[in-house]
């Protein structure tokens, strides 16, 4: 993830191991202009002006904490699953007005095969695939099947709460 964090930036990434260690060095492009800063465009309130339940699918403890802690802060009910056969069998039994699959989940299924299997159950049901990596060929694949929103990792607030209000406006 952070190879591709560090390459979408236009930036280089360099490791070396030795016996007493491994050191990393990341070298950024110079900026030769202001940054601008970045704030939210709405106040978090007005991301949603409906109440929802939202399942995220990611096999990585962290990713699923802090995309459910961002969506829950901006008044969704969140719950987790933590690979796509769970998810699955969590929609065979319930709902959610929207799905937040990654796309890579080692060993089992993937978002996208996580999200066909869905469909099957619940045809219509709305995602956003996320994903650590660029739009890849499976994220676009993915996208075909129905879900309108792409979120590239690393989550901010800002961005999940604008895909999420897109796709269920």
């Amino acid at each position: 993830m952070v190879w591709n964090i560090v390459h979408g930036h236009g930036a280089h990434i360099y490791v070396s191991s030795a016996p007493g260690g491994t050191t990393s060095a990341i070298y950024l492009p110079a900026v030769r202009t202001n940054v601008e800063v970045v704030t939210m465009s709405l106040p978090k309130q007005d991301y949603f002006r409906h109440w929802q339940r939202i399942l995220v699918v990611d096999d990585e403890d962290a990713q699923r904490g802090v995309i459910s802690q961002m969506l829950g802060s901006l008044g969704c009910e969140v719950d987790t699953a933590a690979s796509g056969e769970e998810a699955v069998q969590y929609l065979k039994n319930g709902r959610a007005d929207l799905i937040v699959p990654d796309t890579i989940m080692p060993p089992g299924i993937n978002g996208r095969e996580t999200y066909r299997r869905i469909i099957g159950i619940h045809h219509g049901q709305k995602a956003i695939i996320a994903s650590g990596f660029a739009e890849s060929d499976e994220v676009k694949e993915a996208l075909r099947m129905g879900p309108g929103q792409f979120i590239q990792k690393p989550y901010t607030l800002e961005k999940s709460g604008l895909a999420v209000e897109a796709e269920l406006a």
